[in-house]
């Protein structure tokens, strides 16, 4: 059952991605936009270092998109997050290269 949901979900974004630049432009968007929103929430829920959670996904963001900010993170919780923020953005862009080299 598992199975026929995930590729449900994978026909369904493979559909999307075959649209043309554009969609595919939005979706890696929505994707940065998903992963600075919930590091943001994590940080927010498990620190009382932001006082809103706009600040929190704004810190989430910048973590992703700037690795300058490596050594400004106070606090365990804070620091977890933003490598974990940094492995998704790496990892994301060394599976993109992987695939484009293996076809």
């Amino acid at each position: 059952m598992f199975n026929r949901v995930a590729y449900k979900i994978q026909f369904k974004i493979e559909r999307f991605l075959l649209r043309g630049a554009g969609h595919q432009l939005f979706f890696i968007a929505f994707l940065i936009f998903m992963v600075a929103l919930v590091g943001g929430i994590i940080v927010f829920i498990g620190t009382e270092s932001f006082s809103t959670i706009f600040e929190a996904i704004w810190w989430g963001f910048l973590r992703l998109s700037d690795p300058g900010y490596l050594g400004d993170d106070e606090g365990l919780l804070c620091i977890n997050c933003h490598n974990s923020i940094r492995i998704c953005s790496v990892h994301g862009r060394f599976s993109s290269n992987y695939d484009s080299v293996a076809k």
